[in-house]
């Protein structure tokens, strides 16, 4: 069954305490689709847990699609325009190499785990 999600980037936006993670704005005027929010309403502060939560959901987007490289670069048979216009949409480059699919997922990773 196939599902669909509110297309990335997310971001995280925090104030005193919690953070909202949001889809990109349509238009500058905009906020931006909110997708979820971490807090805590028995605390007046941001815990290091909650930032690190919101960081791992707004990176969901890149990391669903840098998890989906290696089957796609392993799949075998024609390299088709279907898969190099993925490839392209998730690295940003036309070069399907081991690294440029490395760094992809590095850098998804990073969204997840360290402080904007």
């Amino acid at each position: 069954m196939a599902t669909t999600h509110t297309p990335g980037p997310w971001t995280a936006e925090a104030d005193k305490n919690s953070v909202t993670i949001r889809a990109a704005a349509k238009s500058a005027h905009a906020l931006g689709w909110e997708i979820a929010s971490v807090y805590n309403e028995d605390i007046d502060d941001l815990t290091p847990t909650m930032e690190a939560d919101a960081r791992l959901i707004a990176a969901a987007p890149e990391m669903k699609d840098a998890l989906a490289l290696p089957l796609l670069f392993h799949a075998g048979g024609e390299w088709s325009g279907a898969k190099r216009a993925t490839w392209k949409r998730v690295t940003g480059t036309d070069e399907a190499t081991t690294k440029v699919m490395c760094d992809t997922i590095r850098a998804a990773l990073r969204k997840a785990t360290e402080p904007a």
